[in-house]
């Protein structure tokens, strides 16, 4: 798999996490759940893909909701909005950089 489909899939991730983070966000207060993730699989009808998105968020929930601190947050935990667009840019960074040590090692 080259670096730029790995980064293109990161970013269907990451819109599809936007698309749909209202109807997994059950009791609508910011922040996806393990258990709001879990329950979409017996909720919503997910075509394979989304599913193995749905996994990707549920394997990595602790690391996507450290990502960003919400001040606002009080008690609440889950993954918010920031802390999704917070994760994924720390990839994209980490591809990018990664891609231009490999492109110094090759040259």
């Amino acid at each position: 798999m080259q670096r730029h489909e790995v980064a293109e899939i990161f970013e269907e991730i990451k819109q599809f996490s936007y698309q749909h983070f209202d109807e997994f966000d059950a009791d609508h207060n910011g922040f996806l759940t393990y258990e709001e993730l879990e329950a979409t699989f017996e909720r919503e009808q997910l075509a394979c893909r989304e599913c193995t998105f749905v996994c990707f968020l549920v394997r990595r929930l602790d690391d996507i909701e450290d990502a960003y601190q919400e001040e606002w947050a009080g008690e609440a935990h889950g993954i918010s909005r920031p802390d999704i667009q917070e994760y994924f840019a720390a990839i994209q960074r980490t591809l990018q950089c990664q891609c231009q040590s490999f492109d110094r090692l090759a040259a």
